[in-house]
């Protein structure tokens, strides 16, 4: 295809470099170490490219897993693609689609390190992005842990050296223990990481009354039958991290919304004050603060009406750094077009916060799913009160 003739390492850099401004804007998130990701999205296009140019097939043995464990990261990737087939007139796999989810979720923001380390070595036969989403994984459960490498078999030689125990995606023979799993990370895998003596510590296993005849001179006799008991509240609470960890449930749009975050407005309006009373309902359930909306509207005000989704929907948030409390919605359905550019008019308005990069994705992938379709939008324009819009998006969503 004449597509391809243009098409050099320099603007593979460039297209990389527009996925993850592309996966950024449809994410709602922002990138801390953008220039890695950028380079490892070349890297990966250059073979691509070349796969495409040539109708070559290959297919992605992780589909299955990434689908099943990452299924609303898959999904918006799978919207960002859509730029990708439009670059070069090709439709893009789901295999393809599964290894540019590894990129893009390796790279989401981690929770901070504490300072007690144990030196974790990554060894994964099926690339670099499987690797590192392992080791995103694998921070989000221990966030103690120092991760010193992400390596392939061939480059695990003399790992005792550099690391305190190694997890592989296939048996290895070395000084240090090994924890075999699988490339993506199953409820097993991850139990197994847990459960194994070498990260004991830090998951909080402490003797409680050890602890307690240490402290209990330190408190008044009556108050120590109370003190005893909370310890252990306290320690039994850090042992089910675990299960707290595989057990806890991504929260969809459903589970934010209520009547009180939803509202119909009849007057018309100019854009900045669509914009506040969209987000007042978050801002009085003290979810955010005022300065919240204020770095929403200065957004559009800088760079522009690049919040629509739709024609008719805007999707508005701005980084969180202070002023996010909690993840939460609201939604505005105005009667009267909010005109924000002479090109751009919308009759809703959804404010969305974020406290990381992570946990609003399934809201994301609910919001997407409803609001990309004309017909759903144009019946949630009808709606007259807070009560009909919550019904029509349960039944929208289910």
């Amino acid at each position: 295809m004449d597509v391809f003739n243009n098409y050099s390492k320099e603007s593979n850099y460039e297209l990389s470099k527009a996925l993850v401004a592309e996966f950024e804007k449809v994410a709602c998130v922002k990138f801390e170490d953008k220039d890695d990701l950028e380079k490892a999205l070349y890297y990966h296009l250059n073979t691509s490219m070349y796969r495409f140019q040539y109708g070559i097939q290959v297919g992605n043995p992780m589909l299955e897993d990434v689908v099943r464990e990452y299924s609303e990261l898959f999904d918006l990737t799978k919207i960002v693609c859509h730029y990708l087939e439009q670059q070069i007139g090709l439709p893009v796999p789901e295999g393809e689609v599964a290894y540019l989810t590894l990129h893009f979720g390796a790279h989401l923001k981690k929770e901070e390190e504490q300072n007690e380390k144990i030196r974790v070595l990554i060894v994964c036969t099926n690339g670099i992005s499987s690797g590192n989403m392992i080791k995103h994984e694998l921070l989000k459960m221990l966030p103690q842990v120092d991760i010193v490498g992400v390596v392939s078999n061939k480059e695990a030689i003399n790992v005792h050296n550099i690391c305190d125990v190694v997890i592989s995606t296939h048996k290895i023979n070395c000084l240090v223990p090994v924890i075999v799993v699988h490339p993506i990370l199953t409820d097993f895998d991850k139990k197994l990481i847990l459960n194994h003596s070498v990260f004991k510590n830090l998951q909080g296993n402490v003797d409680v009354d050890e602890l307690f005849q240490t402290i209990k001179k330190f408190v008044d006799n009556d108050k120590r039958d109370d003190l005893y008991n909370e310890l252990q509240k306290y320690f039994e609470s850090r042992n089910q991290r675990m299960t707290v960890y595989l057990d806890k449930k991504k929260k969809g749009l459903l589970d934010l919304l209520s009547k009180d975050l939803v509202f119909v407005e009849n007057k018309k309006c100019r854009w900045e004050e669509a914009l506040r009373k969209s987000a007042k309902p978050l801002e009085e359930r003290g979810t955010i603060n005022e300065q919240y909306i204020e770095s929403i509207i200065d957004s559009l005000r800088y760079y522009g009406p690049y919040m629509f989704i739709t024609k008719d929907v805007v999707l508005a948030h701005s980084q969180p750094k202070d002023n996010v409390n909690d993840l939460g919605v609201s939604i505005g359905v105005f009667k009267e077009q909010v005109q924000f550019s002479n090109f751009h008019e919308a009759k809703i308005i959804i404010v969305m916060s974020a406290k990381d990069q992570e946990k609003h994705l399934r809201v994301l992938k609910d919001i997407m799913g409803v609001f990309s379709v004309e017909k759903n939008v144009e019946k949630l324009e009808m709606a007259e009160n807070p009560d009909e819009i919550l019904d029509s998006l349960k039944l929208l969503i289910k």
